[in-house]
């Protein structure tokens, strides 16, 4: 599979400096309205990807500095702009949960859920709700009952093994790698085809496009069932820039692939 070098998209995003943002028009979801219940001074993750839009996490997130905010301001901002999109007629199709970081982290996050859905269906009950999550605190039993409430739940899952998951993901304080396979698999059951698995390949530094990342990668696609498989490549300058991005070639071969082996549906998102 050949590689791509980190022209496409040169810049890197800079941190939301709000608890909302947009609407955009996102790749995956269309008009999509953000949510970030994070700090806006720097990112708040469990992670340090190597290919991360904002860059490199700078501290473990327990140790991070900058101020939450709370769950009431979330949600009145919140209202405000959905009050706003109602007046306009805007047609939002999901309301996304985002943000500097993995949006999970939110000691208050079941509340948000709830108090967002209650939002939703008073302002703009065509939209769905919507969630990026890498995945890692979805074995706290609290957090995945509340990604259970929300429709369109999109997890991370980059590697199929222990070794690339520590190499391309880089997880702080996180669960192994198992655990995260294991709270998948639980979500899956709890909700069903709703359910849906984002993958970035890259090369360079890290390769997970290699042929055994991939046959393991896909043996944790089958075991979580997922209900769809997303898989795309750099689209911005990564933190690590030894990292190459992957052609739609190679991806639509990947996609196809996973269907073959696994019966699962999967689209290539460029």
């Amino acid at each position: 599979m050949q590689a791509t070098e980190n022209t496409k998209h040169p810049k890197r995003l800079h941190l939301q400096s709000s608890c909302v943002y947009g609407p955009v028009h996102s790749r995956r979801l269309g008009l999509s309205l953000g949510i970030n219940p994070l700090p806006t001074a720097e990112k708040y993750c469990t992670m340090n990807c190597r290919y991360c839009q904002y860059g490199w996490t700078r501290h473990v997130h327990e140790r991070v500095t900058s101020p939450l905010p709370s769950a009431a301001a979330v949600l009145a901002e919140i209202e405000e702009v959905l009050r706003e999109a109602n007046a306009l007629a805007l047609e939002l199709d999901y309301i996304t949960f985002s943000g500097n970081g993995e949006p999970t982290l939110h000691p208050d996050f079941p509340q948000l859920v709830d108090g967002v859905r209650a939002l939703r269906d008073r302002w703009t009950p065509e939209a769905r709700l919507a969630i990026l999550t890498n995945a890692t605190t979805l074995p706290r039993r609290s957090i995945r009952q509340a990604v259970a409430k929300i429709e369109a739940p999109i997890v991370k899952l980059d590697a199929g093994n222990e070794t690339i998951y520590k190499d391309l993901n880089r997880p702080l304080e996180s669960p192994r790698f198992e655990q995260v396979i294991e709270s998948l698999i639980e979500l899956r059951e709890e909700i069903g085809d709703r359910l849906a698995m984002q993958t970035l390949f890259v090369q360079g530094v890290v390769d997970n496009t290699a042929a055994q990342a991939l046959e393991d990668w896909i043996g944790c696609v089958a075991s979580v069932k997922p209900g769809r498989v997303q898989v795309y490549s750099l689209d911005r300058l990564p933190a690590d820039q030894r990292l190459l991005g992957v052609g739609r070639e190679a991806l639509a071969e990947i996609a196809a692939l996973v269907t073959e082996r696994t019966g699962i549906f999967a689209e290539v998102f460029d």
